[in-house]
């Protein structure tokens, strides 16, 4: 068959140079290229990350006939022929990446939004640099090997009296390539791709990886050279870095992807970048699920900046130490460096029969992956998440105490590797919610006897036991019951240690117990709302069922009267209630009864909707209700709504707690089904407040705030009892914002605080404070974490309240939001609405050292739904702009995700 192609090329302009482009082909993106098309800017890629005139792209598996369309799209933008392009397309792998050359006067960044935009392409980007972590050669004489022994090296010399490796083991180096033909590394090669010149000879023309491979791989005990780490294990030599010592994200990519395909055990990245690829991420994260053990050096700049992939969930992120143990000068410190070990002064084989020294992380890398695979031969299937606890846990601390930015958990301990317990917990199951039920662990090990076993719980020690000495222990933990856990988020964590009480191994899970947040339920209660004072109230119900729903609402007025409605909902769905409508002129509390579990919020407006504020109901009433937020000063108005839903009188008692300590206590009564509002200025002027409410009978309270002439305003929901953990997934103290996080401690002791804060990258920044018995606490977030979105952790060592509010325009506008004692992994967001003039963003948090792989499925009026998926990396926060995703509509959100997460709208 002949194929005839016509192009009409001509000078290039229009969409695809003029920022229009991409949006043309943006209709029914995934979530994954909407962000990737965002990410695509200056700022991400600044001048000198990537090469000029060239992108990398990976394309979806494609028919012969989609190739043609693929050219026939793109040709215009492209710099080979259609011929050229043809043959190249089709020689493309799955899973490779590949370089494409652009015309001249076409943008990179806006090529690659292009490219990403269509359906035929899976992701595209501006082809980075990576560069080798600085190696300078300073001494061609053999010397002696001080990294592998002595005070500051890693014990490989103790190690070998119990491992000495595998042949079949597969170290993957993705690097400069190899000198397969070094006197030192004869036998060792296993196959191996260049990447860069995409044939299959992986030869070194620079020096770095065949010194790398050699640190990790040199034949030992040969009466040649110098030592390995690993003595028997095959080498891959995958080339993605040139002579020069620089290579691209396509050959590196390539790389990865190939290696995981490929059956590594291990893949060394001695390679640094200093921006952040999702290509790459997501090649790591293929690896990491294919059992590859991922490490990669932190980098030589000598200080805080993040380098990529050591920066990326699923690597372990390398630093370097000196002959001191001591950090290198040049090796970076921040929150990739999760060990350290040597890296000055690190002889390793050097093409044509040499050797040479040299420092860098890049020679610390090595060290880690070879005792990755030392551990996989001792302890063949062995996870990554198992070889880095191991690890993790034998590490001689350097710096201080436990982790550090500059050597992580501390210097790698290879010999206290192999000898460290492997702890399981075998019940309760990580991120479960048990009630009760006893703690059960499974510890072992080769090369020692576990003796003992000990149980604790968020870092008290609850029992310890002597156990029948052996290489394989279970143990169940009689003497404490998990229905002792209290509200909150917890850490379980069980100990093995040897029976010379030299090591010890560890297994760390987390466990909730969350009886008082709202959830779905048939009933819910709002303590506030208005349709008087100028005031416009709406409740939104989302059913979140297949099945229809019937809902009952009643409505509770201050004299006790209750207009009632009922509302029929489709499944999927969202319904909006206009309470001015049915009860005009009246503050009201809001009862909502359905046949279904439903979710139920309230928003109100005024000032012709210049103002508003938005709370979520509760399921339930109390006896006490707690809120952390309040102030009479600043110009600020206070209110407290109190709810009481039963049919009989209720007496309130009202303590107002100041930073100070001290308290003012007012006592009321309330009629059956009413509503009472409190002005807290009348109270307690001009000072900021919590608030504890307690009653003789359940009840519900809540808080609304005012200041500017009520041109803001902002409310929330109590909560019923304090809790030792809260998440705060909203806040930013960028684009104009302010923000707090206040603190009461409602406790007659002080409580020690502690405030993570998650930022968009992974970045993590702690304050510590403490909080005065009976008092309220304010933090100002912007003095800690300045000019950065965030999400925020909150831990103490009492049972605390948690608030965050926020201010924008000259505090013309507001919110706040209380804490969720724990992180789940579904949630539920009644309103919310891209239609009418209105911004709607879902923040999520995802506290856990797992990629959050995450869907919103939006509800809509009419019961349709639209999914949009979202991955949020380990330990960060996320932002979706709901406008972008499921525009001019009202809609409630369901977020679901395959680890826990925090979500608020």
């Amino acid at each position: 068959s002949v194929l005839i192609l016509v192009f009409l090329v001509g000078p290039f302009s229009g969409p695809f140079i003029n920022g229009g482009g991409a949006e043309a082909f943006a209709g029914g993106l995934s979530i994954g290229k909407r962000q990737h098309i965002q990410r695509l800017n200056a700022s991400e890629y600044p001048p000198g990350s990537y090469i000029p005139g060239e992108v990398a792209i990976m394309l979806e598996k494609l028919t012969p006939e989609e190739l043609v369309k693929l050219v026939r799209d793109f040709g215009a933008i492209l710099e080979e022929g259609t011929d050229e392009l043809l043959g190249f397309f089709e020689d493309i792998t799955m899973g490779a990446a590949t370089s494409l050359q652009l015309r001249p006067g076409v943008g990179e960044l806006e090529a690659a939004r292009l490219l990403t935009a269509s359906p035929l392409v899976k992701l595209a980007e501006p082809n980075l640099v990576f560069r080798a972590s600085v190696t300078t050669p300073n001494d061609p004489k053999y010397g002696q090997q001080w990294n592998l022994q002595g005070a500051n090296g890693i014990n490989a010399n103790q190690a070998w009296d119990l491992q000495r490796g595998s042949a079949g083991n597969l170290v993957a180096v993705v690097d400069t390539g190899l000198d397969y033909t070094h006197q030192d590394l004869a036998g060792r090669r296993s196959g191996g791709y260049d990447f860069l010149n995409n044939d299959p000879d992986p030869w070194d023309d620079n020096g770095h990886g065949t010194q790398v491979a050699g640190v990790i791989c040199a034949n030992t005990d040969n009466l040649i050279g110098m030592s390995g780490l690993d003595w028997f294990a095959k080498v891959m030599p995958l080339k993605a870095l040139g002579a020069s010592g620089e290579g691209s994200l396509d050959a590196v990519v390539s790389s990865v992807n190939y290696a995981a395909n490929s059956g590594a055990d291990v893949i060394n990245m001695s390679l640094t970048s200093s921006t952040y690829s999702q290509m790459l991420q997501d090649a790591v994260e293929y690896a990491h699920s294919k059992g590859c053990i991922l490490v990669a050096s932190v980098g030589n700049e000598g200080d805080s900046r993040v380098d990529y992939p050591a920066g990326m969930t699923y690597v372990i992120g390398v630093g370097a130490t000196g002959r001191t143990g001591s950090r290198a000068y040049f090796s970076n410190y921040n929150y990739s460096v999760d060990l350290a070990s040597p890296g000055i002064d690190i002889l390793g084989p050097y093409p044509g029969d040499s050797y040479v020294f040299g420092f860098g992380t890049s020679d610390a890398c090595p060290h880690v992956s070879g005792a990755g695979l030392l551990l996989l031969a001792d302890e063949p299937g062995l996870t990554p998440d198992q070889a880095w606890r191991r690890m993790r846990d034998s590490t001689r601390d350097l710096g201080s105490p436990g982790y550090d930015p500059e050597y992580g958990w501390g210097l790698l301990d290879i010999y206290g590797a192999l000898n460290t317990p492997l702890v399981e917990i075998l019940s309760p199951q990580e991120f479960g919610y048990p009630t009760a039920g006893k703690v059960t662990a499974n510890a072992k090990n080769n090369h020692v006897n576990i003796r003992y076993m000990e149980l604790w719980v968020d870092g008290e020690l609850k029992e310890n036991a002597t156990v029948p000495a052996g290489h394989n222990v279970n143990h169940t933990f009689n003497n404490w019951d998990l229905d002792q856990l209290s509200e909150g988020t917890h850490t379980i964590t069980v100990k093995a240690i040897d029976n010379a009480g030299q090591w010890e191994g560890e297994r760390n899970i987390t466990v909730y117990r969350n009886q008082s947040q709202p959830r779905p339920a048939q009933d819910w209660y709002l303590a506030e709302g208005t349709t008087a004072w100028g005031f416009e109230t709406w409740v939104l119900v989302q059913n979140p069922n297949a099945a229809p729903a019937t809902v009952n609402v009643i409505f509770m007025k201050p004299d006790g009267t209750t207009p009632q409605f009922g509302f029929a909902m489709a499944g999927y769905s969202r319904l909006t209630i206009p309470v001015n409508a049915l009860v005009p002129d009246s503050d009201v509390s809001t009862y909502v009864q359905a046949d279904q579990p439903i979710v139920a919020e309230r928003a109100m407006y005024w000032g012709n909707r210049t103002g508003g504020h938005v709370a979520v109901g509760t399921n339930m009433a109390s006896d006490e209700w707690f809120l952390a937020e309040g102030t009479t000063a600043w110009g600020f108005e206070e209110y407290v709504l109190i709810q009481n839903p039963n049919a009989a009188a209720a007496n309130i008692d009202v303590t107002f707690m100041k930073p100070d300590g001290t308290t003012q206590q007012f006592g009321y009564a309330m009629t059956a089904n009413s509503r009472l509002t409190l002005h807290a200025d009348s109270l307690v002027p001009e000072s900021d407040i919590s608030t504890r409410v307690q009653a003789d009978l359940p009840v519900v309270a809540e808080r609304a705030m005012y200041w500017g002439g009520r041109t803001g305003g902002h409310a929330t929901l109590g909560v019923t009892t304090g809790c030792s953990t809260w998440f705060l997934p909203e806040g930013t103290t960028a684009w104009g914002f302010e923000e707090y996080v206040l603190i009461q401690n409602p406790n007659p002791f002080s409580a020690n605080v502690i405030f993570d804060f998650l930022k968009p990258g992974g970045d993590q920044i702690r304050y510590v404070t403490s909080v005065g018995p009976d008092s309220r606490y304010t933090l100002n977030v912007a003095e800690v974490v300045p000019g950065s979105d965030v999400s925020t952790q909150v831990t103490a060592d009492q049972a605390v309240i948690a608030e965050r509010a926020m201010y924008w325009g000259d505090r013309k506008g507001g919110h706040v939001s209380t804490g969720s004692m724990t992180s789940a992994n579904t949630w539920y967001l009644a309103e919310g609405t891209t239609a009418w003039g209105f911004d709607e963003y879902v923040l999520i948090a995802n506290p856990t050292q797992e990629i959050a792989h995450t869907t919103l499925v939006f509800m809509r009026t009419d019961g349709s739904t639209w999914s949009y998926p979202v991955d949020v990396p380990a330990r960060s926060r996320f932002t979706v702009y709901a406008n972008e995703v499921d525009p001019d509509r009202d809609a409630s959100v369901q977020v679901i995700s395959d680890v826990p997460i925090a979500v608020e709208r």
